[in-house]
Protein backbone atom coordinates (compact mmCIF):
# COMPACT_ATOMS: atom_id res chain seq x y z
CA UNK A 1 0.00 0.00 0.00
CA UNK A 2 1.26 3.48 -0.88
CA UNK A 3 0.64 6.85 0.67
CA UNK A 4 -0.51 8.26 -2.68
CA UNK A 5 -4.15 9.07 -2.99
CA UNK A 6 -5.83 6.81 -5.48
CA UNK A 7 -9.38 6.94 -6.71
CA UNK A 8 -11.62 4.27 -5.33
CA UNK A 9 -14.37 3.47 -7.80
CA UNK A 10 -16.83 0.70 -8.25
CA UNK A 11 -16.41 -0.94 -11.65
CA UNK A 12 -20.09 -1.89 -11.55
CA UNK A 13 -21.16 1.73 -10.95
CA UNK A 14 -18.91 2.98 -13.76
CA UNK A 15 -20.88 0.76 -16.16
CA UNK A 16 -24.30 1.74 -14.77
CA UNK A 17 -26.17 4.12 -17.09
CA UNK A 18 -28.28 5.77 -14.36
CA UNK A 19 -25.19 6.38 -12.21
CA UNK A 20 -23.31 7.92 -15.15
CA UNK A 21 -26.23 10.21 -16.02
CA UNK A 22 -26.53 11.30 -12.38
CA UNK A 23 -22.78 11.91 -12.19
CA UNK A 24 -22.83 13.88 -15.45
CA UNK A 25 -25.62 16.01 -13.99
CA UNK A 26 -23.48 16.73 -10.91
CA UNK A 27 -20.53 17.70 -13.09
CA UNK A 28 -22.66 19.94 -15.32
CA UNK A 29 -24.19 21.61 -12.23
CA UNK A 30 -20.74 22.31 -10.75
CA UNK A 31 -19.50 23.61 -14.10
CA UNK A 32 -22.51 25.92 -14.43
CA UNK A 33 -21.80 27.31 -10.95
CA UNK A 34 -18.19 27.99 -11.99
CA UNK A 35 -19.23 29.63 -15.26
CA UNK A 36 -21.68 31.94 -13.49
CA UNK A 37 -19.07 32.83 -10.86
CA UNK A 38 -16.49 33.48 -13.58
CA UNK A 39 -18.88 35.94 -15.21
CA UNK A 40 -19.46 37.53 -11.78
CA UNK A 41 -23.11 36.48 -11.89
CA UNK A 42 -24.03 35.79 -8.28
CA UNK A 43 -26.82 33.33 -9.09
CA UNK A 44 -27.12 29.64 -8.39
CA UNK A 45 -27.89 27.26 -11.27
CA UNK A 46 -31.42 26.93 -9.86
CA UNK A 47 -31.88 30.72 -9.88
CA UNK A 48 -30.40 30.84 -13.37
CA UNK A 49 -33.01 28.33 -14.54
CA UNK A 50 -35.74 30.66 -13.30
CA UNK A 51 -34.07 33.65 -14.98
CA UNK A 52 -34.02 31.76 -18.27
CA UNK A 53 -37.70 30.79 -17.96
CA UNK A 54 -38.74 34.35 -17.17
CA UNK A 55 -36.65 35.65 -20.08
CA UNK A 56 -38.93 33.72 -22.44
CA UNK A 57 -42.02 35.34 -20.91
CA UNK A 58 -41.33 39.09 -20.72
CA UNK A 59 -44.90 39.82 -19.57
CA UNK A 60 -44.22 37.70 -16.50
CA UNK A 61 -45.34 34.43 -14.99
CA UNK A 62 -47.18 33.47 -11.84
CA UNK A 63 -45.24 31.35 -9.38
CA UNK A 64 -47.46 28.41 -10.41
CA UNK A 65 -46.56 28.94 -14.07
CA UNK A 66 -42.91 29.23 -13.09
CA UNK A 67 -43.17 25.90 -11.25
CA UNK A 68 -44.53 24.32 -14.43
CA UNK A 69 -41.84 25.94 -16.59
CA UNK A 70 -39.00 24.69 -14.36
CA UNK A 71 -40.70 21.41 -13.36
CA UNK A 72 -40.17 22.24 -9.69
CA UNK A 73 -42.81 22.28 -6.96
CA UNK A 74 -44.20 25.59 -5.74
CA UNK A 75 -42.51 25.28 -2.33
CA UNK A 76 -39.10 24.99 -4.01
CA UNK A 77 -39.91 27.92 -6.30
CA UNK A 78 -40.90 30.02 -3.29
CA UNK A 79 -37.61 29.18 -1.54
CA UNK A 80 -35.54 30.03 -4.63
CA UNK A 81 -37.47 33.27 -5.23
CA UNK A 82 -36.70 34.52 -1.71
CA UNK A 83 -33.01 34.72 -2.60
CA UNK A 84 -33.79 36.14 -6.02
CA UNK A 85 -35.75 39.07 -4.55
CA UNK A 86 -32.82 39.72 -2.21
CA UNK A 87 -30.35 39.83 -5.15
CA UNK A 88 -32.63 42.00 -7.31
CA UNK A 89 -33.17 39.29 -9.94
CA UNK A 90 -36.99 39.36 -10.02
CA UNK A 91 -39.81 41.79 -9.32
CA UNK A 92 -43.41 41.29 -8.36
CA UNK A 93 -45.80 43.13 -10.65
CA UNK A 94 -49.25 43.26 -9.10
CA UNK A 95 -52.18 42.79 -11.45
CA UNK A 96 -54.54 45.72 -11.85
CA UNK A 97 -57.69 43.58 -11.68
CA UNK A 98 -56.67 41.74 -8.50
CA UNK A 99 -54.07 43.33 -6.20
CA UNK A 100 -53.60 40.02 -4.36
CA UNK A 101 -52.29 38.41 -7.53
CA UNK A 102 -48.95 39.21 -9.13
CA UNK A 103 -46.64 38.21 -11.93
CA UNK A 104 -42.92 37.64 -11.62
CA UNK A 105 -40.68 39.48 -14.06
CA UNK A 106 -36.97 39.89 -14.55
CA UNK A 107 -35.34 43.03 -13.24
CA UNK A 108 -33.03 45.11 -15.39
CA UNK A 109 -30.19 43.60 -13.32
CA UNK A 110 -31.17 40.09 -14.48
CA UNK A 111 -31.53 41.19 -18.09
CA UNK A 112 -27.98 42.61 -18.06
CA UNK A 113 -26.59 39.40 -16.56
CA UNK A 114 -28.51 37.34 -19.09
CA UNK A 115 -26.99 39.32 -21.97
CA UNK A 116 -23.53 38.89 -20.43
CA UNK A 117 -24.10 35.15 -20.23
CA UNK A 118 -25.37 34.89 -23.81
CA UNK A 119 -22.35 36.84 -25.07
CA UNK A 120 -20.03 34.42 -23.27
CA UNK A 121 -22.00 31.29 -24.15
CA UNK A 122 -19.38 29.91 -26.52
CA UNK A 123 -16.79 29.81 -23.77
CA UNK A 124 -19.38 28.86 -21.18
CA UNK A 125 -20.03 25.48 -22.78
CA UNK A 126 -19.17 22.94 -20.10
CA UNK A 127 -15.83 21.26 -20.70
CA UNK A 128 -17.52 17.88 -20.46
CA UNK A 129 -19.47 18.69 -23.62
CA UNK A 130 -16.53 20.21 -25.50
CA UNK A 131 -15.24 16.66 -25.95
CA UNK A 132 -18.26 16.04 -28.23
CA UNK A 133 -18.67 17.25 -31.78
CA UNK A 134 -21.72 19.39 -32.60
CA UNK A 135 -23.39 16.33 -34.12
CA UNK A 136 -22.68 14.28 -30.97
CA UNK A 137 -24.06 17.08 -28.76
CA UNK A 138 -27.24 17.20 -30.85
CA UNK A 139 -27.52 13.40 -30.66
CA UNK A 140 -27.01 13.40 -26.89
CA UNK A 141 -29.68 16.09 -26.53
CA UNK A 142 -32.07 14.05 -28.71
CA UNK A 143 -31.43 10.94 -26.58
CA UNK A 144 -31.98 12.89 -23.34
CA UNK A 145 -35.23 14.34 -24.69
CA UNK A 146 -36.37 10.89 -25.83
CA UNK A 147 -35.79 9.53 -22.32
CA UNK A 148 -37.63 12.50 -20.80
CA UNK A 149 -40.59 11.92 -23.14
CA UNK A 150 -40.65 8.25 -22.13
CA UNK A 151 -40.72 9.35 -18.49
CA UNK A 152 -43.60 11.78 -19.21
CA UNK A 153 -41.44 14.85 -18.56
CA UNK A 154 -41.73 16.38 -22.06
Amino acid sequence: MTDQARPIRSARMEQDLAYNIARLTQLAHANMSNVLAGLQIDATPEQWEIIQCLAEYPDGLTSSDLALCTRKDRTTISRILTGMFHHDFVDKVYRTQDKRSYLLRLTENSRRKLMLYYQAQETALPEIFRALSNAEQEFLLALAQKCRRAAGDL
